[in-house]
C-alpha cells in the first residue's frame, strides 16, 4: 500500500506543476483545474476520466505518461468538461460520442501553445476542423452505419 501512496504522490506533485504551468499559460485551464475535485482511482479505459463534474486520475496509466503527454492530457479531459461533453451526449452512442468529443477536443488543442505534447494514439483528423462535436458525430455514425469502416483508416 506504501508503494501505491509514493506513486500517487509524485503523480499529485507533477499534477500541481501542470496545474501552476497553465497559470501562466492558459489561466482559464487553471481556474477550471482548480475548482475541479480530482478523484485518484482505477479507471477502466483512461489514465484521465471525466463525469463532467470532476476528474478521475488512473495512479498507474498515468505514471507511464511523460510530463508533456501528462499536461496534454489533463488539458484534453479539462477541455471534455468545459465544452460540457458528458451533459451533451444525450442518447447518443456513448463510443462514437467519445470518439467525435475527442477528435474536436484535440483540433482545438493543437491550436494551442505550451499545451504539452499530443500521445500518438489521440486522433487527429483534420477534415473535422471548424466542426461542433454533433457534426462530427453524426458523420462518424453515418460512416460506421453505412459499413464504410471506421475513422481509423485515415489515421492508421
Amino acid at each position: 500500500m506504501h508503494g501505491w501512496r509514493s506513486m500517487a504522490t509524485t503523480l499529485s506533485n507533477a499534477l500541481e506543476k501542470v496545474r501552476v504551468q497553465f497559470l501562466f499559460d492558459h489561466p482559464f485551464l487553471s481556474v477550471l483545474a482548480l475548482s475541479l475535485p480530482m478523484h485518484f482511482q482505477t479507471n477502466p479505459h483512461e489514465a484521465f476520466e471525466t463525469d463532467g463534474t470532476a476528474i478521475y486520475v488512473d495512479t498507474a496509466m498515468a505514471e507511464t505518461l511523460t510530463e508533456a503527454h501528462l499536461k496534454y492530457t489533463y488539458a484534453h479531459t479539462l477541455l471534455h468538461i468545459l465544452l460540457k461533453h458528458a451533459f451533451r451526449m444525450s442518447g447518443r452512442d456513448h463510443k462514437v460520442w467519445n470518439r467525435s468529443s475527442d477528435i474536436v477536443i484535440n483540433l482545438l488543442l493543437s491550436d494551442f501553445e505550451r499545451v504539452g505534447e499530443r500521445p500518438e494514439e489521440e486522433v487527429m483528423l483534420e477534415k473535422f476542423r471548424d466542426q461542433s462535436v454533433e457534426e462530427v458525430y453524426n458523420t462518424l455514425y453515418r460512416e460506421n452505419e453505412e459499413g464504410e469502416g471506421t475513422p481509423d483508416e485515415e489515421n492508421p
